[in-house]
């Protein structure tokens, strides 16, 4: 009997593991199959370097450290050893870069009575076997102690704890996992991992760009505004509707409606809407903007044609070469700035293509 591999299965974990995800295999299968499946598959990577694999085993109270299923190399740590000699005792084992794989039953003395190793297995684990649904769910928790995102997927009732826990849980059927899981993908595919991260991410910066364009929209309105009070003035009821239902509304609407670039990058956006960098880049932007508007707002009244603006009973919105003036080069800006914040790769496509 053989339990192959879905034709997608290695391409969607190729592409995980060139986007910098790091990806594990937590099964209750036999640590042998675990092992054989991960290599095959590519959860331990052999694209451009070559990753051994060291099997990790409790025996009496003592840690050994063997290559794959190479008795020939184990090596047995000291009981009172240190974090120095397990990095010592791995490279007694191999030179290559290295994956640790360890079953339910060794995973449980070592978090227990090993500390330095389990956060060491935790940070380079990548295949547990012979997992219980409490030692997964330990596991998703623990990796989030060390403050990793954990998305979790998974297909059966033992999955479901995992799949509570984890910060993005995927149940890949319909039956119990889906219950617990707060999604749920409509083929038994790890596809979805890849297409929930570049929505994602999407997302994230779609959420980044546009509020960062709406704060931008309030300061060209508060300088235009401001322009106009100090002559008496202000814009037009027609004017402001314009520019809400029009430019704005629409500039908006194309920048939240940018779909997903069609690759992970090996990169993340950042998480915050704003940071210092975000914020001096909007000082910037803000001067600059208050910069042309003045420009453009003493220029118009140093033309041979202008004529002086005069106050016509109490102060509202009255036509004026100033009024038209400042009027257009915000209606500029608006659009520029839209541009400028359409950011589009490597998380997104451009609004308009």
């Amino acid at each position: 009997m053989e339990n192959h591999l879905k034709s997608d299965t290695t391409d969607c974990i190729t592409s995980l593991v060139l986007s910098h995800t790091r990806v594990c295999m937590v099964t209750g299968d036999n640590i042998l199959t675990a092992i054989t499946v991960a290599k095959k598959c590519g959860i331990v990577p052999n694209l451009n370097i070559r990753h051994d694999v060291i099997l990790v085993r409790e025996s009496n109270g003592g840690i050994t450290l063997q290559l794959d299923f190479n008795e020939d190399t184990a090596v047995t740590l000291d009981t009172d050893y240190s974090s120095k000699g397990i990095v010592e005792a791995i490279r007694d084992i191999t030179a290559n870069p290295y994956v640790f794989a360890v079953a339910e039953k060794d995973f449980n003395v070592i978090a227990e009575n090993h500390p330095e190793l389990y956060e060491l297995i935790l940070l380079n684990g990548k295949v547990f076997a012979r997992m219980t649904p409490g030692k997964k769910q330990k596991l998703v928790e623990d990796l989030q102690k060390l403050e990793y995102t954990v998305a979790m997927c998974g297909d059966g009732a033992n999955d479901c704890g995992a799949l509570k826990s984890a910060n993005v849980g995927v149940s890949l059927s319909e039956a119990e996992a889906s219950i617990a899981a707060p999604f749920t993908s409509s083929t038994p595919s790890i596809a979805c991992m890849i297409e929930i991260l570049r929505q994602g991410r999407a997302a994230l910066v779609t959420a980044s760009v546009t509020f960062r364009y709406m704060a931008m929209y309030s300061m060209i309105q508060f300088i235009s505004t401001l322009l106009h009070y100090s002559i008496g003035s202000n814009l037009t009821d027609n004017q402001f509707l314009y520019i809400d239902m029009f430019v704005i509304s629409g500039m908006a609407a194309t920048l939240g409606r940018s779909l997903p670039s069609k690759s992970l990058a090996p990169t993340t956006p950042k998480a915050q809407l704003i940071d210092l960098k975000v914020f001096l880049l909007l000082t910037l932007h803000v001067i600059l903007t208050f910069a042309f508007q003045i420009m453009v707002f003493n220029y118009i009244r140093g033309q041979y044609f202008y004529v002086t603006f005069t106050i016509e009973g109490n102060l509202r919105a009255h036509p004026g070469y100033e009024n038209t003036a400042v009027f257009l080069i915000s209606q500029f800006q608006y659009v520029l700035y839209g541009v400028v914040f359409s950011k589009g790769e490597p998380f997104r496509k451009y609004g308009w293509f």
